[in-house]
């Protein structure tokens, strides 16, 4: 969701530092999040809107390490280096001329959060930065919104692995409240004992946990729910 970000003639990556027109250069963004590595390019279109070149995805899983042990094992902070090289080459191979690495939950939530982000800036040959809660959760209400016709006040949800954000705000002005919780898929699978699939009453105790975690503050009128953990099973 960040792409949103870099492309806008706002941002500091306008692309003068490499000689592009900024309404035309690519740029693309890894973000590293609790259980999935994800590679967007994109560029911006002649209307203003962003044009996708190309997307990646890897599965880590980082998150269950963090919720059983507080930190990311070993082999999953190489697992996490190799994954980043291979999709900051994949954006370069595309066309990129920036490439922006951000780290979410895992970066803030690890014991080691500051040795994985120094093997992932080396992995990927850029500074690597860690989002905090609430820019992680300003991006996501950014991020879909974008393209989207909405009326009034509107609730963004974005539910990862590792942590949940929620912001409210309105297409015009932007978020004007945004939380993080620490409430994702793996910390709330690990953190309530349940069968698989669950049963009703293992449902009833996620949903509990999830109430007794989340802001119960609701100002949106309609509600977006976006990340990679959401299901439409959790609306039910």
């Amino acid at each position: 969701m960040t792409v949103h970000h870099l492309v806008t003639e706002s941002s500091p990556f306008d692309g003068r530092a490499c000689g592009e027109n900024p309404r035309s250069m690519k740029v693309a963004v890894v973000d590293v999040g609790s259980n999935t590595v994800r590679l967007l390019v994109a560029a911006r279109a002649t209307d203003g809107s962003l044009q996708e070149v190309a997307r990646g995805k890897h599965v880590l899983g980082l998150g269950a390490d963090v919720e059983r042990s507080g930190s990311i094992s070993a082999l999953k902070l190489a697992e996490a280096e190799d994954c980043v090289a291979a999709l900051v080459t994949q954006a370069r191979v595309c066309g990129a001329a920036l490439v922006d690495v951000v780290v979410a939950s895992p970066g803030r939530q690890a014991r080691n959060g500051d040795q994985f982000v120094h093997m992932l800036s080396r992995a990927a040959g850029v500074e690597v930065r860690v989002l905090t809660q609430e820019e992680e959760a300003r991006l996501a209400f950014d991020g879909a919104l974008a393209g989207v016709e909405a009326d009034g006040a509107v609730a963004v949800c974005d539910v990862g692995g590792g942590s949940a954000q929620i912001a409210v705000g309105t297409l015009e002005h932007g978020a004007a409240w945004a939380r993080s919780v620490d409430l994702g898929s793996l910390r709330l699978s690990a953190r309530v004992p349940h069968a698989d699939p669950p049963s009703k009453k293992d449902v009833a105790a996620l949903r509990e946990e999830a109430r007794a975690t989340v802001c119960r503050r609701n100002d949106g009128s309609c509600w977006k729910r976006c990340g990679g953990r959401w299901r439409p099973s959790t609306a039910r």
